[in-house]
């Protein structure tokens, strides 16, 4: 899958997550935004991430950034 069907997948710019990063050695807090037109939203979330198809498009972002 690509980045524009995981965005799709997970109703990104229909969400609203601005969680408080949780403390604890393992945990990550991911923010990420999104522009696409006149489409734009920012979120913040922290590990375990329970949404699915949020996940799926963390893990996308997480091996992209690896590459870079």
């Amino acid at each position: 899958m690509k980045a524009k069907e995981l965005v799709q997948k997970c109703r990104f710019f229909s969400i609203s997550y601005n969680e408080v990063p949780q403390r604890g050695a393992d945990r990550k807090t991911y923010t990420i935004s999104v522009t696409d037109g006149d489409n734009k939203n920012t979120i913040r979330v922290s590990d375990p991430v329970e949404d699915e198809a949020l996940a799926d498009l963390i893990s996308f972002l997480s091996k992209l950034s690896r590459k870079v």
